[in-house]
This record gives structure tokens, sequence and C-alpha cells, in this order.
């Protein structure tokens, strides 16, 4: 949780699954210091795309961007991910064609 609140760009949401750990006292131990800062579900075991898609629900951003446990962000990461998806984002809306390949599944801005 240091490395997420440790992000240069401060305009996000955390939402904490507590995808049915056998060691919920533990985390619930070492997510007291972010509980204002923080949104904290529990729920039964669904797996890990349980666990994002309940993420994905109570979102309220536009972007998502997923931490597991064991992952460390640098202070930047939030902000170059911002930055790039924004880019991409604006270039999509933009562009007047969009056309899909089936064959390799990615959009693509233009013909």
């Amino acid at each position: 949780m240091n490395s997420v609140f440790g992000q240069t760009f401060r305009d996000f949401e955390v939402i904490v699954i507590n995808d049915g750990s056998p060691d919920a006292a533990q985390l619930e131990v070492a997510l007291q210091p972010y509980r204002t800062r923080i949104r904290y579900i529990q729920q039964e075991n669904r797996g890990l795309a349980g666990a994002r898609n309940a993420g994905v629900r109570l979102a309220r951003g536009e972007l998502l961007a997923f931490v597991d446990s064991d992952d460390i962000w640098m202070p930047d990461y939030l902000s170059a991910q911002v930055e790039f998806l924004t880019t991409i984002l604006a270039f999509v809306r933009r562009s007047r064609t969009r056309c899909f390949s089936v064959r390799v599944r990615r959009w693509y801005g233009g013909c």
C-alpha cells in the first residue's frame, strides 16, 4: 500500500477486495493505517477474476489499474499510465474510422 499511496499522480481511489483470504485478520491489521483512504470489501473466494470483477463493478473512475499483494509500484507509475492511456484514448476518439481485425483482435485507429 505504501507504493500505491506514494504515487506522484494523486487523483485515484483504492478498492481492496479480500477474496476469502484465510489471513483476513492479518490483512485487516496491515490495512488499518489506510482505512480512511480505501474501500475494503470482503467476499467469498471467487478467484482472481472474481475479485477483479468485484473491483471493476465498484470503481468510479474512467481508468483502472490492478495491484496484487506482491506488487510494488514506482512513484511515477500511475502518472505514466494515465498519460499514455489519455493519449491513446484521445487518438481513438479523434479517429473517424475504426477497424476491428477479428483475426488478431486489436483495435486500430484507422485503416
